[in-house]
């Protein structure tokens, strides 16, 4: 089976439309639709119930639909392997990052990676978990920094270490019984948006559920950096981690630190790693290891 025939199909069946999906691949409609009914024969069924101008994917259809997105992103993944291995001097590793992380671990990290392997090229790029993840197994990234564990089949998590929690009040908020995380039920929360930083949101409503309570959603952001500043100006409180806060002096907020922790971890595509990535996943559990020790 010819990989146009994928490509073909894909556009057909994300755009709904032929017209539209054979402006999109640079060919006239009849070639397109003549590829697809080749297509069908190939296969010996059908993909597409048409309806005169109207069709559905087939319940066969959906599942070609779901694995020719796949092997397009391996052979695109392997293309762009391909071409790295063979160029000696090619020494780049795509890293992604949640964006609590820049405020934590990750700019020391970085500056002890660049100084430990001067010839690696280290191209950063900000993804939410669930984008990371896609982004690995597509090749688009070489590995990812997460503050969450995952379960995706193609994708190697390994634990770094975890990061302990503070508390972060308004002085004039703070409880008389500070010392409870209970106590700071019924004040007002700001959290950081899900869709931004799954991993630590649940991980901090994990945290205040079995203190016996939800926390009080006022305000909601999708960088740590703004939570961080909405609690300075007195509108809540809220958990972090720990490290994002520790060289801040934060005017007239209290820091508590609690118990609990947060996952960090690194997330690679299962199968052999070029050495220049493999080092600095090595390094990073290193040295985070020795960070989060310390």
């Amino acid at each position: 089976m010819e990989l146009r025939y994928l490509r073909y199909f894909l556009a057909v069946a994300e755009e709904m439309n032929f017209s539209r999906a054979a402006k999109r691949l640079h060919i006239s409609q009849p070639p397109l639709s003549r590829q697809i009914q080749a297509l069908e024969r190939e296969l010996g069924t059908r993909l597409i119930d048409r309806e005169g101008s109207r069709f559905r994917l087939t319940e066969a259809g959906l599942l070609f639909q779901e694995g020719a997105g796949r092997i397009l992103d391996e052979v695109a993944g392997l293309e762009r392997r391909t071409r790295l291995a063979g160029d000696e001097g090619a020494k780049l590793v795509r890293i992604g990052f949640v964006g609590s992380m820049m405020l934590s671990l990750l700019p020391e990290l970085l500056a002890h990676l660049t100084e430990l392997l001067p010839e690696t090229r280290l191209d950063l790029v900000e993804l939410a978990t669930e984008a990371q993840v896609q982004a690995v197994l597509a090749g688009r990234i070489d590995l990812g920094f997460l503050r969450s564990w995952v379960d995706t089949e193609g994708i190697c998590f390994e634990p770094l270490g975890e990061e302990p929690f503070s508390i972060l009040c308004p002085e004039a908020m703070v409880p008389a019984e500070s010392s409870s995380l209970a106590s700071f039920a019924r004040l007002p929360f700001v959290g950081a948006a899900r869709a931004a930083a799954p991993g630590l949101g649940d991980r901090i409503r994990e945290t205040c559920a079995a203190a016996g309570f939800q926390p009080e959603l006022r305000y909601e952001c999708s960088q740590l950096s703004s939570v961080i500043q909405l609690v300075s100006a007195g509108l809540g409180w809220t958990i972090v981690p720990a490290f994002s806060i520790r060289r801040m002096a934060i005017e007239g907020v209290r820091v508590l630190p609690l118990p609990e922790h947060a996952a960090l971890g690194v997330a690679y595509r299962v199968g052999p790693l070029p050495e220049r990535v493999r080092a600095v996943v090595e390094e990073s559990k290193r040295y985070i290891a020795r960070s989060l020790a310390g």
